[in-house]
C-alpha cells in the first residue's frame, strides 16, 4: 500500500490501522533476553515515530511479527507504549483451509 492509501483508510469509518513493527527482525534468533529486550523497545520507537511523522497516528494495535509473541515479550514490553489490541496468534495458513499448497 501507498501511504496515500493508508492516509485515506486512516479517515474511514470502522477502519483501524494498526502496527508491526518497524524492522521485522526476527528475535526468536537473537541470543540472549537483553538483546531482545533492547531490540523490541528502540524498534518501537522508530516505529511510532515513524507513524507520528508520516500518518500523525499513534496505533494501539499490533501484529506479531511471524505471528509469534515470542513468550509473551512483544505484548509486555509494548503495553507501556500504549498498545492495547495484538494479533497474529490467531493466523491460520490458507493451505489449511483448502488442504492444498499454492505455488
Amino acid at each position: 500500500m501507498t501511504l496515500d492509501q493508508i492516509k485515506y483508510l486512516l479517515n474511514e469509518p470502522n477502519v483501524t490501522i494498526g502496527a508491526h513493527g518497524h524492522s521485522h527482525c526476527d528475535i526468536r534468533a537473537m541470543p540472549d533476553l537483553k538483546q531482545k529486550i533492547n531490540y523490541l523497545k528502540n524498534d518501537t520507537k522508530e516505529m511510532l515515530e515513524w507513524f507520528h511523522t508520516h500518518l500523525n497516528h499513534l496505533p494501539t494495535a499490533f501484529c506479531f511479527p511471524y505471528n509469534e509473541d515470542v513468550k509473551g515479550m512483544y505484548a509486555s514490553l509494548l503495553k507501556p507504549f500504549g498498545f492495547t489490541q495484538f494479533y497474529g496468534k490467531e493466523r491460520i495458513d490458507i493451505e489449511s483451509l483448502y488442504g492444498t499448497t499454492f505455488s
